[in-house]
């Protein structure tokens, strides 16, 4: 959660947070009170099995999220399944010793750092919200030791269930106290609601699968093995995001880039993209052929890059010599990206987003009914654009009048689908077109 990782807190909020800090010290203090005799009592074979969940907890807390309430959710369902081997008390109390070995990742640095380097008030308030929810779900409802027994019979997944169900929503409700004191908190809250049913779901197969471990002969090391195994797959999905972030960045850097050669095209690749996504979405494109699309309404002129600024700067109408020059950028284009491994759609869209659907445009004289309708999707898109912004042969039209072109060219210029989609998207569309 951001207001918690920056630790930017309205005062409302500190103080909030100030007193789930006291009273999950409180808990913790009684907490450690009840479980210290049973520790003691344990033995060795005991205090090597707690080790074993000390470390196993920390690194289920280090998973890398993109929110934190994503993270102590893993922490959670560790100390669900340590409730469930032994008793609420001692949850709370391995939970609490785990944090000098837990590491996130610094969303200012971007570096691995001690969780006990950040906030304290942060980390304070996590902990605390994590010791209620185990204590309020054993206070309510204790789920059966023996898991096996509890897979078994289905009569006996109830208590399991409502413990973790409680558990969850008292971290839910903490939490969205919280939110509802700070800014944005109708769209905060109801993200929460939303990973509300996943996060509870989650902890109940975390922990069911640890306590599972734990109790088999010989399953601890297979339970720490199985989390580190969850935080570099973690870590590589992040990696990924990461990195294809920046390709994306990088597209964008090159699209800006060839229409820094016009500047009459200024911000039209952006447009674009825009179109292409809204009317991907409203014919129900799978993600990621929109995903290919706003990569091609990015690259879709970058032919034009071979094209000499005298041409594209001319003022009024192009002569026919010229005409052709600025035909040939389709396929300059996608002859660059020849020798780089973009997906092949994306290249026929960039090659083919000015042939027509009777098949009269250029640079092959293409029929668009006989071609995927992605590219007559960036085809259309390209078209609106261009007709709703300014150029030197012609002013802006408004978007009713450029609906109104599409609608007569259906069937000749443009696909009829397509056409349909922006009809239907119209009320949308007013932030696309220049006027």
């Amino acid at each position: 959660m951001a207001t918690l990782r920056n630790d930017s807190m309205n005062r409302r909020q500190a103080n909030y947070a100030l007193l789930i800090s006291i009273i999950g010290a409180i808990a913790f203090y009684f907490s450690f009170q009840e479980a210290a005799p049973v520790m003691l009592n344990g033995g060795l074979p005991m205090a090597i099995e707690l080790a074993v969940m000390v470390v196993l907890t920390a690194l289920l807390r280090s998973i890398p999220g993109d929110f934190g309430v994503r993270r102590m959710h893993a922490g959670l369902g560790a100390a669900l399944a340590i409730a469930m081997i032994y008793d609420a008390m001692v949850a709370v109390v391995v939970y609490q010793a785990s944090t000098a070995l837990t590491w996130i990742r610094d969303n200012v640095t971007g570096k691995r750092r001690s969780i006990l380097s950040g906030s304290l008030r942060a980390l304070l308030f996590g902990d605390g919200v994590v010791v209620l929810s185990v204590m309020v779900g054993a206070l309510f409802y204790r789920a059966p030791t023996d898991i096996g027994a509890a897979l078994r019979q289905l009569d006996l997944m109830a208590p399991v269930l409502l413990f973790h169900g409680l558990a969850g929503a008292t971290s839910w409700v903490l939490f969205t106290v919280m939110e509802a004191m700070g800014r944005h908190a109708e769209r905060r809250i109801g993200l929460h609601l939303l990973l509300l049913v996943p996060s509870v779901l989650a902890s109940v197969l975390c922990s069911v699968s640890a306590a599972l471990l734990m109790q088999m002969d010989g399953g601890a090391p297979i339970a720490l093995w199985a989390a580190l195994a969850l935080v570099m797959l973690r870590y590589a999905r992040m990696q990924y995001k990461k990195e294809h972030a920046q390709y994306y960045r990088v597209i964008e850097a090159l699209s800006e880039a060839i229409e820094a050669k016009d500047s009459s095209a200024a911000g039209d690749a952006k447009r674009v993209e825009k179109a292409v996504v809204m009317i991907g979405r409203a014919m129900r494109l799978s993600r990621r052929r929109i995903a290919k699309l706003r990569i091609a309404a990015l690259l879709r002129d970058v032919g034009k890059i071979a094209i000499d600024d005298a041409v594209l700067r001319k003022e009024g109408e192009l002569d026919e010599r010229e005409w052709e020059i600025v035909r040939r950028h389709p396929q300059v284009g996608h002859n660059i990206f020849d020798a780089v491994e973009l997906p092949p759609k994306v290249r026929n869209a960039i090659m083919y987003h000015h042939e027509r659907y009777d098949g009269n445009g250029y640079p092959e004289g293409l029929k668009l009914s006989e071609l995927p309708i992605d590219y007559s999707i960036l085809s259309t898109a390209d078209a609106f654009v261009a007709m709703t912004s300014d150029r030197s042969y012609h002013a802006a039209r408004s978007v009713l009048n450029a609906l109104a072109v599409l609608r007569e060219e259906a069937g000749k210029q443009f696909h009829p689908s397509v056409v349909h989609a922006f009809e239907k998207n119209a009320h949308r569309l007013q932030s696309i077109g220049n006027t």
